[in-house]
């Protein structure tokens, strides 16, 4: 099932039931994590209308949570079609462009305490944090969020993951996680539709 989400009220906007896509296909490399879903759908349904530019889906993910990702294309294999093509990437991306973060020096800060600095005044706030210990990390140059949330995940060697809740309609929170490495995936990717899980 995949849920459209407004891209201003967070609020879902319409459902895509199990049997109304295919030819599905998530990629998420936990190296680099850029992510991305690719799918087809019906072109005159209900939903169909929200499935534009800067909207979001959410669908489920291999651990039983849910990922958000913002809709970049979406268009008909030919002009008199009644499918859709759309493509999403991972809605963390607009951290990106969120905030500049300016040169300064983050002094004995844990994980989850430099993680909530840099994510301040944005839509994201931190999640579980299973790293220990305290780092000085020193900013040396204007950077964003996104990018200074992957300095933080190398400095205390964890693996950042980002996640939604909904409750109702509505997305409720965005959390970033840090967690511990697991060997068994490092620079591995996932990829999966309905009905497949592979690893890369």
């Amino acid at each position: 099932m995949i849920h459209i989400i407004d891209k201003q009220s967070d609020e879902i906007v319409g459902i895509i039931p199990p049997n109304e896509f295919w030819d599905d296909n998530y990629h998420r490399s936990l190296e680099t994590t850029a992510e991305t879903f690719e799918f087809t759908t019906f072109a005159d349904r209900d939903y169909s209308e929200y499935l534009t530019g800067r909207n979001k889906v959410i669908i489920p993910d291999e651990d039983n949570g849910f990922r958000e990702l913002t809709i970049w294309q979406a268009e008909k294999i030919h002009e008199h079609s009644k499918h859709i093509v759309v493509f999403t990437k991972a809605s963390y991306n607009d951290l990106r462009k969120a905030q500049v973060i300016k040169p300064q020096t983050l002094k004995s800060q844990s994980a989850s305490t430099a993680a909530a600095t840099v994510l301040r005044k944005t839509e994201w706030i931190v999640g579980l944090v299973e790293g220990k210990g305290s780092r000085t990390i020193h900013v040396e140059k204007h950077t964003d969020p996104y990018s200074m949330l992957k300095r933080i995940a190398t400095e205390f060697d964890l693996e950042l993951n980002f996640r939604v809740e909904t409750k109702g309609n509505k997305i409720t929170g965005r959390y970033v996680d840090l967690v511990q490495q697991i060997g068994q995936w490092r620079g591995r990717e996932i990829e999966f539709g309905k009905d497949l899980l592979q690893t890369y």
